[in-house]
């Protein structure tokens, strides 16, 4: 028989399809498997770079992460980006679609964002229906979540305008007509305590123009007031004229009995012309702060604001002119101050126009009859202001 050597060298002459099958020996199976690369740094990638990839648990082979990680290694592979004021969304509305999307929050995180936006549906059919003790309580427990670990941010989803509306509506009692009015004027000063808290935390930002800030709350804050003055002056003015009709048949008996007309009616014109006064120097206050505000930038290029200004002023102009004729109203003349008040009103709307803004179908009409005023509109005296009637 041949040798086993001998048989190797036969072997090695032969094609290789008719070379036997070699069966490895134990000795072989013991040793440890190393997986060889095919290709040796095939992205051609830099020393520097290729020291990196174990730090990542990567290898030659896998394609550069760092395009689209930012500071890869030292970040992983499931980085979370953290909020920079480049990154941040510049809108309410895009906040709350980072937050709806899908995987980027714990199942923690998701239930209580899920329970925010059901205690939010909870106060709106609260406040719907006058139960403000309910919509407060409610109000209460979302400052107490921790979505992302932090109290709620109240410029998100209009939480702090919620806020507003159960302090000014505070001790509100439910009733099955419409209110007459907005709110209580007792609760003015809470509520410009809020806004003054919220300007001070949130100042505006240039770099983020879009954001709620305090050009919102000091616009919020300055309509609710100038709201209050109206509503007081329309409150008092109709309690005076249920008085004169309540007291107009008494005072007919007394007419006929002591000969002497007009008495209550003088009264009546004089309390009027006080109410008038009041709500006229409440107005003057709130127009010099609008003035002081909007001296500078962003607010003076604000539609928002310019259109309030307008608002403002036509308010102005129908309050300075006063009820009785016999009233004395010093070297001011009243006819020329609401003239002015009605070209700073006109004057404001031009603004808006010139900035490409719009004006709605009301406004525009406004901004027309600011133009000019003939003798049929002073004999008129029509109201100039949307929440009035004329």
């Amino acid at each position: 028989m041949d040798s086993e050597d001998e048989l190797e060298d036969r072997e090695s002459q032969l094609p290789n399809a008719l070379k036997r099958k070699r069966t490895p020996t134990s000795s072989e199976f013991d040793a440890p498997r190393t997986r060889l690369p095919l290709t040796i740094n095939p992205f051609s990638y830099p020393p520097s770079l290729l020291s990196q990839f174990p730090l990542a648990g990567l290898t030659d082979q896998d394609e550069d992460p760092s395009a689209s990680i930012r500071d890869f290694p030292h970040r992983g592979l499931e980085f979370k980006p953290v909020a920079t004021a480049a990154s941040e969304p510049d809108t309410e509305e895009e906040e709350e679609e980072e937050e709806s999307k899908p995987g980027k929050k714990g199942a923690e995180a998701d239930e209580s964002v899920g329970h925010l936006h059901v205690l939010i549906q909870a106060i709106h059919q609260f406040l719907d229906h006058g139960e403000i003790n309910k919509a407060a309580r409610a109000y209460g427990v979302i400052l107490q979540l921790r979505p992302d670990g932090a109290p709620v941010d109240v410029r998100k989803h209009h939480l702090w305008a919620i806020g507003a509306e159960i302090l000014m509506r505070n001790g509100e009692e439910p009733s099955a007509g419409a209110a007459k009015r907005w709110g209580s004027a007792a609760n003015m000063a809470k509520l410009k305590a809020y806004y003054e808290t919220l300007i001070q935390q949130h100042p505006y930002d240039p770099r983020r123009p879009n954001s709620v800030s305090a050009l919102d709350f000091q616009l919020a804050q300055l309509s609710c007031e100038m709201y209050n003055v109206y509503a007081e002056q329309q409150d008092a003015s109709m309690r005076l004229e249920e008085e004169m009709s309540e007291g107009s048949m008494e005072v007919s008996y007394d007419a006929e009995a002591d000969g002497a007309t007009g008495g209550q009616d003088a009264r009546a014109e004089e309390r009027g012309d006080r109410l008038r006064a009041k709500a006229l120097k409440s107005m003057q206050e709130i127009a010099e702060r609008l003035d002081s505000l909007m001296a500078e930038p962003p607010y003076s290029k604000s539609h928002d604001y310019l259109r309030l200004r307008a608002m403002a002023s036509l308010y102005i102009a129908d309050l300075v002119v006063p009820r009785t004729s016999n009233l004395d109203t010093g070297a001011n003349d009243p006819e020329r101050q609401r003239q002015r008040e009605r070209e700073k009103a006109r004057g404001c709307l031009q603004k808006i126009m010139d900035n490409r803004g719009e004006l709605d179908h009301f406004t525009q009409k406004i901004f027309r009859e600011c133009g000019g005023q003939d003798e049929r509109d002073k004999k008129r005296m029509h109201s100039s202001l949307p929440i009035r009637k004329g």
